[in-house]
């Protein structure tokens, strides 16, 4: 079997807004809690799992940056929840945290980055 390695275009959907997405991290895990016995070994529990982190960066149409900066703007600030699939992973109620929008004077294309934080589906 030979992996075939092109490069498909990744589509992150927030209710009805679509991102072309160029990059993206997710960050999950489990926080762990040692305590350092009487005998001086010490004792590891793993905590309960904390909320993933996904963070992604993608590319708009220089003259629709404005228009997607408003609709997540709103969903930043309404702490609107986003139930949805995303290169293979199934997220639950992500929420944004962070929007940065990133233009270049003499360019068409703008990059937005997103950090959003909710539960990811096993």
């Amino acid at each position: 079997m030979i992996p075939d390695f092109q490069k498909e275009f990744l589509i992150l959907t927030l209710g009805g807004i679509a991102l072309y997405v160029t990059d993206y991290q997710v960050k999950t895990e489990v926080l762990v809690q040692r305590t350092l016995l009487c005998d001086g070994s010490s004792e590891i529990r793993l905590l309960p799992a904390v909320p993933c982190i996904l963070r992604v960066s993608g590319t708009v149409p220089q003259n629709e940056c404005g228009a997607y900066l408003t609709a997540l703007q709103t969903a930043l600030r309404t702490h609107q929840r986003f139930d949805t699939e995303f290169a293979g992973m199934q997220f639950t109620g992500l929420q944004l945290t962070e929007i940065t929008g990133t233009e270049k004077q003499h360019d068409k294309i703008a990059v937005l980055s997103l950090s959003l934080i909710g539960g990811m589906e096993a």
